[in-house]
């Protein structure tokens, strides 16, 4: 065998055997998510518009997406805390919709802004 093959078959035994660690904080960023399609029609029928994820905080956060849609389906959710979707205003003023921590389904209306309880 030669040396450079030695060298290869080495390096390519310890790169197998290699893992990283697992970082804590990535992992608790990516648990506290929800995954959120935007639909044309009223009751979560197609044409499918727009995807987005949010994420748990502890302020209240503006919805980016601003095309036209009249519904949004919650395709997952791993919150902890409640959320409260505001309708027809910034947070705290205006028509909500709460969604509990693991609830899932299609909802009428826009999302302007967010927060949790």
């Amino acid at each position: 065998m030669q040396l450079s093959n030695i060298i290869a078959l080495f390096a390519a035994a310890v790169a197998t055997g290699v893992q990283a660690a697992p970082n804590a904080a990535l992992t608790e960023r990516q648990a506290l998510i929800s995954y959120i399609r935007f639909y044309g029609g009223g009751g979560c029928q197609e044409p499918w518009i727009e995807d987005t994820v949010l994420q748990q905080s502890d302020t209240c956060q503006p919805q980016t997406f601003t095309g036209p849609y009249g519904s949004f389906a919650v395709q997952s959710n791993s919150f902890t805390k409640t959320i409260r979707i505001y309708t027809a205003a910034a947070c705290g003023t205006g028509n909500y919709i709460d969604i509990k921590p693991g609830q899932l389904g299609c909802f009428a209306g826009k999302i302007t802004s967010f927060s949790f309880l």
